[in-house]
């Protein structure tokens, strides 16, 4: 019987290319949107590397304090509202445009990245789903997309993961090299769930503006250099998990 895969993921903002080569090898994409996170904290939900002048740059998403403390779930997370924000976001649309402006498929996809900073919803998983499902379909993952919040969950930690797993009807969990120090992986064989690691490494690629290759940029990167075929025969380089 063939393996069915799933990763399970925060909804993180304009990610990067390993995030869509973790999601292509899979089944079933968990959009872990229900979790409690601090909106100050410098998680990928809310920032990305793209380049500038040559350099890996970060660029960050204002989010709303909620009343009542810094914790919050994910999928009810707003961006701030205000003349700084659209300020910032002018500022991010200028570098996008001085950085890519002359990569080779910029003027392809340049209107995928305004559209996020011109989006009318307030709300941060919604945009930073919108912008992967967009990419999700320029390159051809064909993936089921389950929010953990259509589930609920009642678990934490490893058992949270087990859970949704279980949910989904996946027996090998896809998870990112990020994992090694807290997963325990024998509750998840104890539970009949293989655990296979991504261990991505991005292969260079000619990026305009550096002679240097640049890892761990956002899919923004990969898309303006090499256009979505390009990036698709780069993902599908990777193989599928056996």
């Amino acid at each position: 019987m063939e393996p069915r895969i799933a990763t399970i993921h925060q909804p993180d903002f304009m990610p990067w290319l390993g995030f869509f080569v973790k999601v292509w090898r899979c089944e079933v994409f968990v959009v872990l949107d229900h979790v409690h996170n601090n909106v100050k904290d410098s998680s990928w939900f809310r920032r990305v590397r793209v380049l500038s002048s040559g350099k890996p740059n970060w660029i960050s998403i204002p989010i709303e304090r909620p009343e009542g403390g810094p914790f919050q779930a994910i999928k009810e997370m707003k961006l701030s509202d205000g003349p700084a924000c659209q300020r910032m976001f002018e500022k991010y649309k200028r570098t996008i445009l001085q950085s890519y402006g002359k990569a080779p498929f910029y003027e392809d996809f340049a209107s995928l990245f305004l559209a996020y900073f011109d989006s009318d919803d307030v709300f941060l998983s919604r945009r930073n789903m919108a912008f992967v499902e967009a990419v999700l379909q320029i390159l051809d993952i064909n993936v089921e997309v389950v929010y953990s919040s259509s589930l609920n969950p009642t678990a934490h930690s490893n058992r949270l993961l087990i859970e949704l797993l279980q949910a989904v009807n996946c027996d090998t969990y896809l998870c990112g090299d990020g994992a090694d120090g807290y997963q325990d992986e024998a509750m998840f064989e104890a539970a009949g769930i293989r655990v296979v690691h991504n261990r991505f490494s991005p292969p260079p690629y000619p990026q305009v503006g550096t002679k240097e290759f640049v890892p761990g940029l956002s899919i923004m990167d990969a898309l303006f250099n090499l256009g979505a075929d390009g990036t698709r025969q780069l993902i599908h380089e990777q193989g599928k998990v056996t």
